[in-house]
């Protein structure tokens, strides 16, 4: 089922990435969903639903000597054989952004959805504001992470929650689905605390909204990386 106003989508200027990403054959859509989606599901398992599919799954693998960490690394080295081979479509992705300030001149649902966003991030700075352990949280990810690591995972999570799983999203429920099934996948795979969860869904939202105004991911990566950035230098190395 589709949850779609066409209009509503008009200011977007992502149809080269959209057209390119639908070029991918369905079983590499399939492994590359699997690869993005696998570590959303080992870090839930704490539920007794997805705790039961995971003993479930786990059993079944063990018949063929495969376990979660294996089947994960043979997935993460299809992705970068794919990536390689189709090197197109990584091009297409990292293009130079193209951001058509004109839009706001024309395109009413644009200064809506730009709203939405300013809405989402006055919520999150209360939020911070009145829950402590969102900072508290931001500190020990950032003592426990090297500057590396911070640039490799937000490298990833642009690939994986926006590029794989919103394209893969849209297939199935329209641009207005796809976003607000994107931005909650990267909700809970930040979902430390209630609080933290909803103060990443404007983070969310609002490099959806880069990709999607400059057609290009190579934008939401850098002010991804600088995000991080900050909160690394503010809490490692201005300690």
């Amino acid at each position: 089922m589709r949850f779609e106003n066409i209009k509503m989508w008009n200011w977007v200027r992502d149809q080269k990435l959209r057209d390119k990403f639908s070029s991918l054959s369905r079983f590499e859509k399939f492994v590359l969903f699997a690869w993005a989606f696998l570590p959303f599901m080992w870090s839930k398992i704490g539920s007794n639903t997805l705790a039961n599919a995971y003993i479930k799954f786990s059993s079944i693998l063990q018949i063929f000597g495969i376990t979660f960490e294996s089947l994960y690394a043979a997935l993460f080295l299809f992705a970068v054989i794919l990536f390689v081979c189709r090197a197109d479509v990584v091009k297409t992705a990292m293009a130079s952004p193209k951001c058509d300030f004109g839009l706001f001149k024309t395109e009413k649902w644009i200064w809506l959805v730009t709203g939405a966003l300013l809405l989402g991030g006055v919520y999150s700075l209360y939020l911070i504001k009145s829950h402590p352990e969102i900072l508290g949280k931001m500190e020990n990810l950032s003592q426990s992470a090297q500057i590396v690591d911070w640039i490799c995972k937000s490298f990833k999570e642009e690939f994986t929650d926006r590029l794989i799983f919103y394209y893969i999203a849209i297939s199935f429920f329209g641009r207005s689905g796809g976003f607000l099934l994107a931005m909650l996948f990267f909700a809970l795979s930040h979902s430390f605390s209630h609080a933290y969860m909803l103060n990443m869904m404007f983070a969310g939202s609002f490099y959806l909204f880069l990709m999607l105004w400059s057609g290009s991911l190579s934008l939401p990566i850098l002010v991804h990386l600088l995000s991080n950035g900050a909160i690394f230098f503010w809490f490692v190395l201005m300690a």
